[in-house]
């Protein structure tokens, strides 16, 4: 921005009076004087010891100054609407032959607009031959040509003058905006994919560096299109935009999945302290701001972009480097990142030559329009390439996880089938369950099939592992067990052959299972492969706990046998009923089970998941009240 109005303002100088309607002012008719006096707007002031603006150099000191220009007016005295177009970059007042003619910006703190060219209809008409303008400035801002360039001549003209720069500018970046809109369109795009899939960090990286480049191209339009905005803004949005630096930093090694040398986080901070100072000086007064502004530009200028060039190949290289490391996909994704660092690096070297360095001329000054136009090219093919891969992948993510979820569809599908709806009425007993998965699909089954003879067979387990795999396991021991259930009412020989069944049929895992068969007149069988034992009437009971299912082919599982009164209940729970954990770490634990295993099965299942649940929970409880005591 400094070199474009160092630019416009060479322009100013180089105009001659080329028509009898505009009259541009000559430096060597303008003296300039260090402080702030109001008397110096008087057209009668003797200004002979003032120094002339050719001699005019930017210093800490000059905060506040007054610029005098004598100017000849004749051509000017059969102009109608009067006016002066004024060229400046600082906070002014504007005072022709002693009456005041406009303003721009404040004059107390030094805050001004960008808009540096404006045009004041002047307060009185053009009678004489010549007239005094004298400028009241404060400075506050870093700019080596802050002397104001002054145009006199008809209003229309003026305004139609005015347009023609707005234009010009507007035009020599037009390349530059229009890319870095697209630039911005995309990373819109890129929001809109992120928003879909929260879980893809590098999406919202890209998106960011997009939406930040975007901004700081943005507010090189504004300026160029003289927008009426302030200094305070400007630096605001300006220090928003650099963040492209920290989110393409974490673009690079999101996707190539590496750790960011803390080094580079070094280099990130020290590339931010000019704009921590700048953004500092917002908050001073000008006789503070001034030098501030002044020393960030003269002796950290150089050090802030020779930072950003290396911190840019170095952001590349570690992510990167070397390419025969990284997966196809991301080599293809690297290359695009390789042609986005490189035209940056190549920007701020350029950019060093402002400095002058070893007597290095200003071939910034000569080629950063050429340059920035350049620069778009590798940028912008970047980001549509890289959004193209991206987009891309995305939709192989959409299409996967839309068979997962047709996957997992199928396995409620086969559990709905699995689980029964409705217990089984059993005479002389009362059954009762509660199976509550915590996804959407879980691992626990259970099974109440009556016997002939009276009574019911029970089974309750816990497959290993989730989804479709735990539902297709599930499915086989349930219709293992269902099948066993017609031979034979034994629960060591039932466990034994679904032990067997799923050595042979699965592929790995286990399952936790326990298996009792309830005779008419309460006595219970109970074998166990395991799984938490049950409870009566609180007590826990004591059973031999034998190898889970699918592990071992020789396991043999041993009986229990108790023999409930009237009024019993028995208490079936899995594991996830014992290891509920609540916020703080804390298990449900057994003791707690035990307390509240007289309880209904809706109430202990509601119990867990209030403590906090991880697990799949399932609770069956059975209470023995024989027929002839339901009868009375």
């Amino acid at each position: 921005m400094r070199k474009v109005n160092l630019i416009l303002a060479l322009c100013f100088l180089s105009l001659a009076a080329y028509s009898q309607e505009i009259v541009t002012v000559s430096g060597t008719n303008c003296v300039w004087r260090d402080g702030d006096n109001p008397v110096w707007s008087s057209p009668a002031l003797d200004d002979s010891a003032w120094q002339p603006a050719s001699a005019w150099t930017l210093s800490p000191a000059h905060s506040h100054f007054w610029v005098r220009c004598h100017v000849d007016i004749s051509p000017l005295r059969s102009v109608s609407q009067p006016a002066v177009l004024v060229a400046m970059t600082s906070a002014y007042q504007m005072f022709f032959n002693g009456l005041p003619g406009g303003e721009s910006g404040n004059i107390q703190s030094g805050h001004f607009s960008r808009n540096q060219f404006r045009v004041f209809p002047l307060p009185q008409a053009l009678s004489a031959r010549s007239a005094v303008i004298a400028l009241r400035v404060t400075q506050r801002d870093f700019d080596r040509n802050a002397l104001a360039q002054l145009q006199f001549g008809d209003l229309p003209s003026l305004l139609d003058r005015r347009s023609a720069l707005v234009l010009n500018g507007i035009e020599s970046h037009a390349v530059n905006f229009i890319s870095y809109g697209i630039i911005g369109v995309i990373g819109l795009v890129l929001l809109g994919l992120w928003i879909s899939d929260r879980s893809r960090r590098q999406l919202l990286w890209l998106t960011l560096s997009c939406l930040t480049l975007f901004l700081i191209r943005a507010g090189e339009f504004l300026n160029a299109a003289q927008f009426d905005r302030s200094d305070v803004a400007y630096w605001l949005a300006y220090a928003i935009g650099n963040l492209s630096f920290v989110t393409q930093m974490l673009f690079f090694f999101s996707i190539s999945g590496r750790r960011i040398p803390r080094f580079l986080w070094l280099l990130i901070a020290f590339q931010f302290s000019d704009l921590v100072l700048n953004l500092s000086s917002l908050l001073l007064p000008p006789t503070l701001a001034l030098p501030l502004q002044i020393f960030v530009a003269q002796r950290l200028e150089i050090w802030i972009l020779l930072t950003e060039a290396v911190l840019i190949l170095a952001m590349y290289g570690f992510a990167f480097l070397p390419l025969r490391t990284l997966p196809r996909p991301t080599r293809i994704l690297a290359f695009f990142c390789g042609l986005w660092a490189l035209s940056d690096a190549a920007w701020f070297a350029l950019e060093i030559t402002i400095t002058r360095i070893y007597r290095i001329p200003d071939l910034f000054d000569r080629w950063h329009a050429v340059m920035l136009d350049i620069r778009t090219v590798p940028t912008l093919s970047a980001m549509i390439a890289l959004l193209t891969l991206l987009f891309r992948e995305q939709r192989r993510i959409v299409e996967e996880r839309a068979a997962l979820a047709a996957e997992m569809q199928s396995a409620q599908e086969v559990q709905k089938v699995l689980i029964p709806a409705e217990i089984p009425s059993v005479p002389g007993f009362s059954l009762a369950c509660v199976y509550r998965p915590a996804g959407e699909v879980g691992g626990d089954f259970f099974q109440a099939v009556p016997i002939a003879a009276g009574g019911v067979l029970l089974v309750i387990g816990d497959v290993s592992g989730k989804g479709m795999p735990a539902a297709m396991t599930v499915s086989l021991l349930v219709g293992t067990f269902r099948t066993l259930a017609h031979y034979t009412q034994e629960p060591a020989a039932i466990l034994a052959a679904m032990n067997q069944r799923m050595l042979a049929r699965s592929q790995g895992g286990f399952t936790t299972c326990l298996c009792a068969r309830v005779a008419a007149n309460g006595v219970v069988t109970f074998a166990n492969a395991g799984h938490p034992a049950p409870y009566c009437n609180r007590d826990e009971i004591k059973l031999d706990s034998g190898l889970p299912l699918g592990l071992a082919a020789d396991t043999t599982y041993s009986e229990t046998t108790l023999e409930l009164a009237p009024g019993d209940t028995l208490t079936f729970v899995s594991d996830g009923v014992v290891e509920a954990r609540n916020a703080s770490g804390e298990l449900f634990g057994f003791e707690r089970t035990a307390a509240i295993s007289t309880r209904t099965a809706d109430e202990i299942a509601h119990a867990a998941q209030a403590h906090g649940q991880q697990d799949d929970i399932t609770v069956l409880t059975l209470t023995y009240a024989p027929q002839e005591e339901a009868h009375a």
